[in-house]
């Protein structure tokens, strides 16, 4: 009856053991922990409205970091912001892995080299903007002759570069480019209209400067990623997807 219960005991030892750690490995803080949000970093233009702004305490705002927030919230993963002053600055972060996506990014053949792009968030005109009184450039065609502002990795850098017939003059920022302008300095600027006439608008100088013709062209932009990182990629369209045609997009 002794040997009986020993054998019992090595027999049913192992086997509770076993279940203990199946039960363990099925508990709810595991459970839960396994369908914790992956977290990636997310970069933010600190002064790039209205797309990207800076809050009273330093915090992210704007439209893509809105619209941002809530597609991060539809594919389950959190966003930790990594902020920057420039687009140089942006495309530099991703490339190196400091950071693993760009929230609103313009989609154009030479960036797909390095990027890829989930759908389309926005579209907006990348216009010729010039001074209130100008009225010797009413169109593309005008733009000969004249000295064209454009920003550094900016699209309108991309749609100048090639043409001998203006003298293209590269800024770092568009701040700088814009009082450029202002002063005489420049004759045109070639940049995203909404965003530029909403910096005017905030420095007060709105009525200062005027479209000139129609768009020289239209952007499309999305949520980026390095194209490497297919996984992340696929998991941001879907959700970017299900997002843009719902109420809260339209509310943002």
């Amino acid at each position: 009856m002794q040997a009986m219960s020993k054998r019992t005991a090595m027999i049913i030892g192992p086997v509770v053991m076993l279940i203990m750690l199946n039960i363990a490995s099925f508990s709810p803080a595991k459970e839960e922990a396994s369908r914790k949000p992956d977290t990636v970093t997310a970069i933010a233009l600190r002064n790039f409205p209205p797309h990207y702004i800076t809050g009273e305490y330093g915090e992210p705002g704007g439209f893509a970091i809105d619209v941002m927030n809530e597609v991060a919230h539809i594919a389950g993963i959190r966003i930790q912001y990594l902020q920057v002053n420039t687009w140089e600055e942006a495309f530099e972060a991703v490339k190196s892995g400091r950071a693993d996506l760009i929230p609103n990014h313009g989609i154009t053949k030479d960036r797909r080299e390095w990027f890829a792009f989930t759908a389309p968030v926005e579209t907006f005109p990348v216009s010729i903007i010039v001074r209130k009184a100008t009225g010797n450039i009413n169109d593309e065609g005008d733009l000969a002759g004249h000295r064209v502002a454009v920003v550094k990795v900016n699209v309108g850098a991309l749609l100048m570069k090639e043409r001998a017939d203006i003298e293209m003059v590269v800024f770092e920022d568009i701040q700088t480019a814009l009082l450029e302008l202002l002063a005489g300095n420049v004759d045109a600027l070639i940049y995203p209209k909404p965003v530029l006439m909403k910096m005017a608008a905030d420095a007060g100088l709105e009525d200062r400067i005027k479209t000139a013709g129609a768009p020289l062209m239209e952007v499309k932009r999305a949520i980026s990623v390095r194209k490497d990182n297919t996984a992340l990629l696929e998991k941001l369209n879907e959700a970017v997807l299900k997002f843009t045609g719902s109420d809260g997009y339209r509310r943002i």
